[in-house]
């Protein structure tokens, strides 16, 4: 009867450290995916016009989404339903006569918004991604674009991005289809945009 026990224990024990392994497994490759997400936002969405005159700032703080994120989590959270379209309709996240989107609406709901909150970030974009961004830029004074680190719905299908340059800003969303991202719509700005410092980064 004793060594059944131990057994037993021995047994719950190696599950355990299976189970630890297999999240620890499932974390990295999801943090990996979301890295090579990452680089191909960037390529894919910072030089949308003269290649030459575009460069990347080394910060990528996603405070903007993360506020617009709170704000409309809080109204669905307080508000009646008229409230919460009513802004979204002002968002340009829903249009009118138009209250669900093709999954995308979904990503605006309470089920996604802590999810989406919890990704906050404060940094700076790796090397590579800089590397890659600037090595165009053939010049000093170069327009640089200020690109947030990129908030993903729980699917990985969906992507927030605030993008801001001298002349513009707003939140992107992009959708991921075929392993590539195209643009779905830009959300307009109801809250106060960062201060950013717009410099060339090329040294």
């Amino acid at each position: 009867m004793l060594h059944l026990k131990e057994k037993v224990q021995k047994d719950r024990r190696v599950n355990k450290i299976v189970y630890l392994l297999l999240l620890m497994s499932f974390v990295c490759n999801c943090q990996n995916v979301q890295q090579d997400d990452d680089y191909l936002i960037t390529d894919s969405f910072i030089h949308t016009d003269d290649q030459s005159e575009v460069s990347l700032t080394a910060t990528n703080d996603n405070e903007y989404v993360i506020k617009l994120l709170m704000q409309l989590r809080d109204v669905e959270l307080t508000r009646n339903q008229y409230t919460v379209d009513s802004l979204k309709l002002s968002l340009n996240i829903i249009r009118p006569g138009q209250f669900r989107d093709d999954g995308f609406s979904n990503v605006f709901s309470l089920n996604e918004y802590d999810y989406l909150i919890s990704q906050k970030h404060q940094g700076y974009w790796g090397e590579n991604i800089i590397s890659n961004i600037n090595s165009r830029t053939k010049n000093d004074q170069a327009n640089a674009i200020y690109f947030s680190k990129p908030i993903y719905s729980k699917d990985g299908n969906w992507a927030l991005v605030y993008k801001s340059s001298m002349t513009s800003s707003y939140v992107l969303v992009l959708k991921k289809e075929n392993n590539l991202w195209t643009e779905y719509k830009t959300i307009n700005n109801t809250i106060t945009s960062p201060k950013v410092k717009f410099r060339s980064t090329k040294s």
